[in-house]
């Protein structure tokens, strides 16, 4: 299909007299900008909020204007709910969850005829199978049916399919590496909002109040009908769980003698301190030299540990909440912390979160070989465990003294224990 500019101004327009999912006022303040530069569709929401669409993608894919329509809502439903602003990390599930329950609630909302397009523009094998709904004859694996069946029935919200993603993936560890086009703001791409139009997404909120996006609207703001309780118990689990973290990462802080820093202390020692008042006065009027602090600078060893942290979907909550621990342990980390997925990958930080991009396959040989590359002496990995055995040929010349594996809560440690890796596990966060 050859779309005109004009057309798909049109579309918007109608859109917007709609009040298409209470989104009229986003409709309206949006300059609409066709380019390349985006792959899809993006809306940014800064101080000059835009409408970015690449008309490649829509004389490509959007056959009706119903599809069209369809891609429209899909990126809308995107914007208000701000799914980088909810999640520090980005990664392939998180994606498909938040597609595969905006998709179902056009579909549910508007019928066949805007579905179609994801019909047309997703496969029906693998992951893909979630994003559109099921037609005659398709069929799918009998794990996938039942979780599709429950999504295209309004009964999972996206927090729900998100842990059953990251539940599957962590059993199976067979998702497909052929993943689909994402549309919409899956990147960066209006991620910085304006207080003004923080404030207009609030509102847009409150009209369609979160039903079937989230368990919990109220983190956004709204729905504060969320009972004190639940989340006093949420708050005090988390906190216990960083406390214990905390001294998990500690103990595997090792020592290194090549860095020396100055460290003060105190001493009691039978010699006038000029700092020490007390002994000053009772030298004023005895003979004895009376105890008294004394301050001297020793140095000490400082703490210096490798990081290499496991980016697979099973892992992001905990990742969410270890991110600001390390950070507040640098000191005693050699920069930069790595991640891996089936490569190691330099960590990277955009505004205190962790970025990070994943294959969503998960190999642990490459961090061994990472370790006998650089040299490493002290290293920590943090992971689930569930990565191909461990072989003796991958720990050549790796010392085992100096290295520790910390597995997530929902985790499995068995393989460690079996190659006599030291190892800590983290505790339930549920």
């Amino acid at each position: 299909m050859n779309w005109t500019e004009k057309q798909i101004k049109n579309i918007v327009h109608d859109l917007s007299e709609e009040n298409a999912f209470a989104c009229r006022a986003l409709f309206q303040i949006s300059e609409i900008i066709f380019t390349r530069k985006v792959p899809t569709l993006a809306v940014t929401l800064s101080k000059n909020p835009m409408l970015l669409i690449n008309m490649n993608f829509l004389n490509k894919y959007a056959i009706t204007e119903y599809h069209v329509r369809a891609v429209l809502m899909h990126e809308f439903l995107h914007v208000v709910l701000l799914h980088t602003e909810k999640y520090s990390v980005n990664t392939p599930l998180i994606n498909i969850a938040l597609d595969a329950i905006i998709n179902s609630i056009i579909h549910r909302r508007y019928g066949d005829r805007y579905s179609d397009f994801f019909s047309k523009f997703y496969k029906w094998e693998g992951l893909q199978c979630l994003l559109r709904p099921k037609l005659e004859g398709e069929h799918y694996p009998e794990e996938w049916d039942e979780v599709h069946k429950l999504i295209y029935s309004g009964k999972l919200a996206g927090d729900d399919l998100l842990e059953l993603l990251r539940y599957l993936n962590a059993k199976s560890n067979k998702f497909s590496r052929n993943l689909p086009i994402f549309i919409g703001n899956h990147g960066r791409v209006g991620s910085d909002v304006s207080p003004e139009n923080k404030k207009l997404l609030t509102k847009v909120l409150e009209g369609m109040n979160g039903t079937g996006i989230w368990n919990n609207p109220a983190f956004r703001g709204v729905g504060e009908d969320l009972q004190h309780e639940q989340r006093r118990i949420l708050k005090n689990v988390q906190q216990k769980w960083k406390r214990r973290a905390f001294d998990i990462l500690k103990k595997c802080m090792t020592v290194d003698d090549k860095k020396k820093e100055l460290a003060p202390s105190t001493i009691i020692l039978p010699m006038l301190s000029e700092s020490d008042r007390r002994s000053k006065s009772l030298i004023s009027w005895s003979t004895i030299i009376p105890l008294s602090e004394n301050e001297i600078i020793k140095t000490s060893n400082s703490e210096t540990t490798n990081i290499y942290l496991d980016v697979s979907g099973s892992m992001n909550e905990e990742l969410e909440l270890l991110t600001p621990l390390l950070f507040s342990l640098i000191k005693c980390i050699k920069l930069p912390l790595w991640t891996f997925s089936d490569q190691v990958t330099e960590a990277k930080f955009q505004e205190g979160k962790l970025v990070v991009e994943t294959t969503m396959g998960t190999s642990i040989s490459c961090v061994f070989d990472h370790i006998r590359k650089t040299k490493s002496k002290k290293n920590v990995i943090i992971t689930d465990g569930y990565t191909e055995n461990i072989s003796q040929e991958m720990l050549k010349d790796i010392n085992l003294n100096n290295l520790y594996c910390l597995v997530s809560s929902e985790g499995s440690p068995s393989m460690f224990d079996s190659s006599r890796i030291k190892y800590y596990q983290f505790d339930k966060l549920k």
